[in-house]
């Protein structure tokens, strides 16, 4: 387990997140912080708690992620990966852009240059 020290008064994240309890001072309160802080959510002071970031989409909106111009180049490709990231993009019912598959199969079309440098963040970003 993780905390943090939030402020009482405001709810705003004063410090953590710490591997041992915290003692509060006056005018703090301890959180447990959620698991996945802070890649897969955000500590939000007015709620009072953590919101969990947007990280699954359609295939659609994965797909609508990347230019005409890169799916029509990762659609040409015979890259054996390729084909099998692409054939398994498009079963799933939904993309988890945190899946280690996703990522890789992402960056691995930025280092084959079937999308620009840089593009792969960019398309990943939650």
């Amino acid at each position: 387990m993780t905390y943090a020290l939030i402020s009482s008064v405001t709810g705003e994240w004063l410090s953590g997140p710490h591997v041992e309890e915290p003692v509060p001072s006056a005018g703090e309160e301890i959180v447990l912080v959620a698991a996945g802080y802070p890649d897969r959510c955000y500590w939000d002071a007015a709620g009072r708690g953590f919101v969990f970031y947007e990280v699954t989409i359609t295939p659609l909106a994965y797909q609508r992620r990347f230019s005409q111009a890169e799916r029509i180049a990762i659609r040409a490709s015979d890259n054996a990966a390729v084909i099998d990231w692409r054939e398994l993009a498009a079963l799933a019912s939904e993309i988890d852009l945190t899946d280690a598959d996703v990522v890789a199969g992402t960056n691995y079309l930025e280092t084959l240059g079937l999308i620009g440098t840089g593009r792969a963040a960019e398309i990943l970003a939650v």
